[in-house]
């Protein structure tokens, strides 16, 4: 009965403290920009918190389409670079 309570207790603290908390325009913005911003203040500020791997699924699966993006574009930007090298470098032997 009493670790009952103790659990109640317990999560009307936590949904206080979610609802009273209000992030600023700036760590909005962040929180959106860089992968596991919010993940990393909770860890920093809120000594009770604990990562669970929900937290940080949306920023890794986020990341990875950053990063394949990128990679792609590289790829594409390296191939063209290289084509054009050769072109100078034919053009230029000739």
């Amino acid at each position: 009965m009493e670790s009952k309570i103790r659990k109640n207790i317990i999560s009307v603290i936590m949904e206080l403290k979610e609802e009273k908390y209000g992030a600023g325009v700036l760590e909005s913005v962040l929180k959106n920009i860089i992968p596991f911003h919010e993940t990393a203040h909770k860890l920093l500020f809120d000594p009770t918190y604990e990562v669970s791997p929900g937290d940080i699924a949306l920023d890794l699966a986020s990341l990875g389409l950053t990063l394949g993006s990128l990679g792609a574009s590289a790829a594409k930007s390296g191939a063209a670079g290289l084509n054009a090298a050769k072109a100078t470098l034919a053009a230029a032997g000739t």
